[in-house]
């Protein structure tokens, strides 16, 4: 049996409910309590209709074309060449952003390998999300955006 993994995007204004389940799963897998979070758009990722991962899409500034992206797991098989290209395609080709801010905790590897082997730059933060709990946050460029291959088909 193939598993399929697929995404799918909520919006406060057009789908409120499903928006506040990816940021209650959001909010539980990153600080252990729904409901933290607020002001977002966001990203399901389902396999076999089942909530393995989020991503909220906060803080956008349309003057700046800046946006922030968080997301948490509770799956290491979320990260696919799609959910990627899904994931850059929401700022970048939908809402014109020049620049994304990626947000992980320390111990998420998976975030933190693709952003590194994407060229992403990279901070560390220690304590940003709690004593001995650090915060990575990478950012991406429109250009570097397209200029990898996960970029292509997202248009």
């Amino acid at each position: 049996d193939a598993v399929l993994i697929r995404t799918e995007y909520y919006f406060p204004s057009t789908s409120p409910a499903n928006n506040k389940v990816v940021g209650d799963f959001v909010s539980w897998v990153t600080f252990g309590e729904p409901g933290l979070l607020n002001n977002y758009s966001s990203m399901a990722v389902l396999k076999d209709n089942e909530l393995i991962a989020g991503i909220l899409f906060q803080e956008y500034y349309a003057g700046s074309g800046v946006i922030e992206l968080s997301a948490a797991s509770t799956s290491k098989t979320w990260m696919t060449k799609k959910v990627v290209r899904d994931m850059f395609s929401m700022p970048f080709d939908c809402l014109g952003s020049h620049l994304v801010i990626v947000k992980t905790a320390e111990d998420n590897m998976p975030v933190r390998n693709i952003s590194k082997r994407c060229g992403l730059t990279e901070h560390y933060i220690p304590d940003l999300r709690g004593p001995g709990r650090g915060e990575y946050t990478y950012t991406m460029s429109k250009e570097l955006w397209n200029s990898l291959p996960y970029s292509k088909g997202a248009k």
